[in-house]
């Protein structure tokens, strides 16, 4: 099955509009007219990662970006930090580890984030990661 560019390229700014709560395999297969079934056969050969993965991994990206945006917030005040980093409100207020999410779907640790941050890089370590995570097929 071949997907045209321009129906390709405005379905990933579909999904770059659509809401964490609206991600899903079903919506995905709406945006491009496909049934799931299709969708999941023909997805990895333009990703190299299945529909749910690649939309997990949008929204942990998310996530990690309004974390990011937070802690550089907390610094730029000059706030040291007394009680609770926004990481770990964000794991209490969702019952989510997503320090462990990071580590397995990505393959990096919340603290190099942290660093690279500190360098206006973290986005960019992120993407690499996730690049050498595809490449290593280590996606589960």
């Amino acid at each position: 099955m071949h997907i045209p560019k321009n129906h390709f390229l405005a379905v990933l700014e579909g999904i770059s509009q659509m809401p964490d709560h609206l991600m899903s395999v079903p919506n995905l297969a709406a945006l491009f007219g496909l049934s799931d079934r299709q969708l999941r056969k023909s997805f990895p050969q333009y990703f190299g990662v299945s529909p749910g993965k690649l939309l997990r991994a949008i929204v942990l990206f998310r996530q990690t970006l309004a974390l990011m945006d937070e802690e550089h917030k907390i610094e730029q005040n000059g706030n040291k930090r007394h009680g609770q980093s926004p990481l770990a409100r964000l794991e209490i207020e969702t019952n989510f580890n997503f320090s462990e999410r990071l580590k397995r779907l990505i393959g990096i640790e919340y603290r190099e984030l942290l660093s690279a941050a500190q360098n206006d890089h973290w986005a960019t370590l992120w993407m690499k990661k996730w690049r050498e995570a595809i490449a290593a097929k280590h996606l589960d």
